[in-house]
């Protein structure tokens, strides 16, 4: 007599929410990728503090004591700061719109936020 036998292999007890973190995993492995691709076809060295925004599209990250800017997809980077003093450490907002960072301007380091896009930028 032959019966069915129903097996589960590898069943996740939170599925949507390790499938996002594997989307996320992948979509920063990519980002990571394109990153080091650039650094060797421009010979750019020692990026830093990588931050991904909130809808994956976009990388901000350190170079050169300033913050910058790149898709996902790869491309060019655009630099965002041109501040004296050492600019670092960027974050998105959770609605993607702005970034705070900290810099040393005048020595002393503060934080600062700017719109993601660039433009002014304000001390807090």
């Amino acid at each position: 007599m032959i019966s069915e036998v129903n097996i589960t292999v590898g069943c996740n007890p939170l599925p949507n929410k390790s499938l996002k973190m594997k989307k996320l995993s992948l979509v920063f492995l990519m980002v990571l990728y394109h990153v080091l691709l650039f650094a060797t076809e421009s010979d750019v060295r020692f990026m830093t503090d990588p931050a991904l925004s909130p809808d994956g599209k976009t990388l901000i990250f350190s170079y050169d004591n300033d913050l910058w800017k790149t898709s996902t997809g790869g491309g060019t980077a655009y630099r965002l700061t041109a501040l004296d003093g050492k600019a670092s450490l960027p974050v998105f907002s959770p609605d993607g719109t702005k970034i705070a960072f900290s810099a040393s301007p005048d020595g002393n380091t503060n934080v600062f936020v700017m719109p993601a896009e660039g433009g002014e930028i304000t001390q807090l």
